[in-house]
């Protein structure tokens, strides 16, 4: 069985894996609030904005 991260929609080995580990675990990004990720979907200008916030405090 392939091993999963954090998040079940984030398969190891994902091309953004270690990215998505690491604003993870900094609580830069949380995920969805049903406890994926959604790696592929695009960002919205108010969640860009949340997260340019997050890393300029």
């Amino acid at each position: 069985m392939e091993k999963q991260t954090k998040f079940p929609d984030v398969k190891a080995g994902h091309w953004a894996e270690l990215a998505i580990k690491a604003v993870s675990d900094a609580g830069i990004i949380k995920g969805l609030p049903d406890g994926t990720f959604a790696p592929d979907k695009p960002l919205t200008r108010a969640e860009m904005a949340v997260i340019v916030a997050k890393l300029i405090k």
